[in-house]
C-alpha cells in the first residue's frame, strides 16, 4: 500500500550514506540538536521568570532574535559560506510531496533499499534545519528512519497544516 502523499514543494539537500561518510553524517545529525538550545531564548525566559519583561516584550524580543539569526544566515550566504554550517550534499532539489513518515521526489534520484541523510528547511517559525535519515523505497519515495524528537513534532505539525490547506482547497473547488 503506497502512502498518501501531500503536495509540498520544499527545498531539500541529501546524500547517499556510505561507510566513508556515515560518521560525518551522524556527527552532523547530533549537532543539529544544538541550535535548539538557544542562549538568547534562555536569557529571555530567565528575564520573564524574574518578572523583568512581560509577554508582549517577550514576543518582540523573540521576533528580534529570529530576525538577527536570519540576517546572520544571509550574511553567511553572501560571504559564500553555508548558512547553517553543514556539510556538502550530493543533491539539492525540491520535494514533490510528503507524509508523516515519507517524502517523495519529482524525479527518480534514489537507489532502492539505500540509506540517505537529508537536511530540509520547512516554512515554520522559528526556522531551523531539520536533519534526518531515510531509506529509499523506490526511485522517488523515501521512508524517514531517524529524526530528532523535536523535529518530528515540527514535521508532523507542518504535514497536518498542509493536509488542512489541501482539504480547504478541495472544499473551495466544489
Amino acid at each position: 500500500m503506497s502512502p498518501r502523499i501531500i503536495p509540498a514543494s520544499i527545498a531539500i539537500r541529501f546524500s547517499h550514506v556510505t561507510p566513508h561518510n556515515k560518521e560525518l553524517f551522524e556527527n552532523d545529525f547530533h549537532q543539529c540538536v544544538q541550535p535548539h538550545i538557544d542562549p538568547m531564548r534562555e536569557w529571555i525566559g530567565m528575564q520573564e521568570a524574574r518578572g523583568h519583561i512581560d509577554e508582549s516584550e517577550k514576543s518582540m524580543m523573540l521576533l528580534m532574535a529570529e530576525l538577527f539569526k536570519k540576517m546572520e544566515r544571509i550574511e553567511q550566504r553572501i560571504l559564500g559560506n553555508d548558512p547553517d554550517g553543514s556539510i556538502p550534499f550530493e543533491h539539492q532539489t525540491s520535494l514533490f510531496g510528503l507524509s508523516y513518515e515519507h517524502l517523495q521526489f519529482h524525479d527518480e534520484l534514489l537507489s532502492v533499499n539505500e540509506s540517505y541523510y537529508a537536511k530540509i528547511f520547512i516554512p515554520v517559525f522559528p526556522q531551523h534545519p531539520i536533519s534526518f535519515f531515510f531509506e529509499a523505497l523506490d526511485g522517488r519515495l523515501g521512508a524517514i528512519s531517524l529524526m530528532h524528537v523535536n523535529d518530528r513534532g515540527t514535521w508532523d505539525r507542518y504535514t497536518m497544516g498542509r493536509e488542512r490547506a489541501l482539504l480547504s482547497e478541495l472544499r473551495g473547488a466544489q
